[in-house]
């Protein structure tokens, strides 16, 4: 079996579950294998770093239109998750 994320080997003390794309705490169901340097990595990750890190040309240029375009939308809609329980949160 191979992580989701960086397809590699995973062994079975390497091996964890993760809920994937709805996060368990949404209603997820459904889980792919990953490593625990790649699921951990998931949840460290910010907004902010993932931003910083999709700007590296070679990433995002290995991506196709749709995984781009995919992927623009949802972070569109996380920002304007962040913010709207920001405001929230200041009322």
């Amino acid at each position: 079996m191979n992580c989701t994320y960086c397809d590699a080997p995973i062994s079975k003390n390497d091996l964890e579950m993760d809920h994937f794309p709805i996060p368990v705490r949404h209603g997820g169901a459904i889980t792919v294998p990953a490593c625990k340097t790649c699921h951990s990595m998931k949840d460290r990750f910010s907004l902010n770093d993932i931003s910083d890190y999709l700007m590296d040309v070679a990433v995002w240029g290995n991506w196709d239109r749709q995984t781009r375009i995919l992927f623009s939308k949802m972070a569109n809609i996380l920002l304007d998750m962040t913010a709207e329980k920001e405001e929230h949160n200041e009322h």
